[in-house]
């Protein structure tokens, strides 16, 4: 292997775990923010930080937050599902055509 190519080949790698660990980072911001809004709509609506009322409203918004990611879950398979039976009639109708 020629050095140019060890060198691209190095390059390339550096990037692609530089890539990984700015992901990395990215998800601990978007973590640490959502976690500093809960905490906040939590004082907000009234809860004291350090009672377990504060800690039930933290891990009700946890548990809504899930919810809404599980419905999207499931909105975005039932799309799937009605595309593939739109393809299988139209397959249905049209015969293979490839």
């Amino acid at each position: 292997m020629t050095i140019f190519r060890m060198t691209a080949l190095i390059i390339a790698l550096s990037l692609g775990l530089s890539a990984c660990a700015g992901m990395a980072e990215r998800r601990a911001e978007r973590r640490a923010e959502r976690a500093l809004a809960d905490r906040s709509e939590c004082v907000a609506m009234g809860f004291e930080a350090g009672t377990d009322t504060f800690l039930l409203c933290l891990d009700n918004r946890n548990i809504m937050r899930a919810a809404k990611k599980a419905e999207r879950a499931a909105k975005k398979a039932e799309r799937a599902a009605d595309d593939a039976a739109s393809e299988a009639r139209w397959e249905k109708i049209l015969g293979d055509v490839e």
